[in-house]
């Protein structure tokens, strides 16, 4: 793309000294000028063709002034293109174990990990009400198949300053924060409407209170309680998107990951009577609830970089932990003399269930 600018600009040189005529500009010299420069925003832009730019430049950019901020982010999008496609060839799970074989980002030379060291004692002080193992196996579980009535979604509650976001927030870095849908506004006409156009590899509401967001507003209530079961049951639903497309409506089936923050004061309270305790029954039915009650003072409290690497270790491996030490029930068959049952399953040790998972 820089040779493709450059040889613009020698173009130009050669026609303006024989002709007074401004040569053509396009897309897509203008795609190689953003990525050459390293642009980010309209006015940089400007600033750059204002005092440097051939009157080629100058001309195309100021017939299309409203629309640059759309092209800059499509010039990084076809830079980014490469990357994007590789990506997308990868499921979710091949995606992890690509980052788990992948050294730290978060610490250089021989220091260890941050963000797994914050995650270890985020488990260590709250071992009196939260299970590590069968948390890490509920978020594997669901990031393998996507949520179901058998495969619930790992709500993580408790109080302020506990610690919950910090175990989640690598999220954003595991598949990119454009790829990861986020909690929508409260009141939000359109709450789902960024799932419809198929970018999205993961949803993460932090902060996310299921009664009030299917409470209010009253009348049209943000995410109503049975969008909010098909979407957490991997159903197909219908929701709401922008009148150019589908007439405003679109049909979708969410079958990756999905993951939930809450505070545990009034959560499944319906405070404005709107939600029945029947209907918070049901949507309680959907996830997989575990508490963080260990609150930290306000002075202990550090800045913890979110690692991508660190948590697809921790995700892999305590998952595979979690296999090894799950017993299979016995199966029953059906010989001459009755009911028989099978042997249980082999199961492999640790360190064998643990490799499988990186294959």
């Amino acid at each position: 793309m820089t040779s493709r600018l450059h040889l613009h600009q020698e173009n130009h040189s050669e026609i303006s000294a024989c002709a007074p005529s401004i040569p053509r500009f396009n897309k897509l010299d203008f795609t190689a000028l953003i990525i050459d420069k390293q642009f980010r925003t309209p006015a940089a832009v400007m600033a750059y063709v204002q005092d440097q730019a051939s009157l080629g430049m100058q001309d195309f950019t100021h017939r299309h002034q409203r629309r640059l901020r759309d092209m800059i982010a499509d010039a990084w999008e076809w830079e980014a293109a490469r990357v994007t496609a590789s990506k997308e060839a990868e499921s979710d799970w091949q995606l992890l174990q690509r980052l788990a074989r992948t050294p730290c980002s978060c610490s250089s030379g021989e220091a260890a990990c941050r963000w797994s060291a914050a995650c270890g004692a985020f488990f260590e002080r709250n071992r009196a009400t939260l299970n590590e193992e069968e948390f890490v196996a509920c978020v594997a579980a669901v990031v393998q198949t996507g949520p179901s009535k058998t495969s619930r979604v790992p709500l993580l509650v408790g109080p302020t300053n506990a610690g919950k976001s910090t175990v989640f927030d690598p999220i954003d870095k595991v598949f990119g924060e454009e790829a990861v849908f986020h909690t929508p506004a409260l009141g939000c006409s359109m709450p789902l409407a960024n799932l419809a156009g198929g970018k999205k590899r993961f949803i993460y509401l932090d902060d996310y209170r299921p009664v009030e967001y299917a409470s209010v507003p009253s009348r049209s209530p943000t995410l109503a309680v049975p969008t909010f079961l098909k979407l957490l049951g991997g159903q197909f639903l219908e929701i709401t998107v922008s009148q150019s497309f589908n007439n405003g409506n679109a049909d979708i089936k969410w079958q990756r990951g999905l993951v939930m923050t809450a505070k545990c004061e009034g959560l499944w309270v319906s405070s404005n009577g709107v939600v029945s305790p029947e209907d918070i029954r049901h949507m309680q039915s959907r996830v997989h609830q575990f508490h963080a009650m260990a609150q930290l003072p306000t002075e202990a409290l550090r800045a913890v970089p979110p690692c991508p690497e660190g948590f697809s270790r921790w995700l892999l491996l305590g998952s595979a932990e979690a296999a090894a030490r799950h017993v299979p029930r016995p199966l029953s068959s059906i010989t001459d003399e009755g009911v028989a049952i099978n042997a249980p399953l082999p199961i492999h040790d640790d360190e064998e269930a643990e490799s499988s998972f990186f294959l």
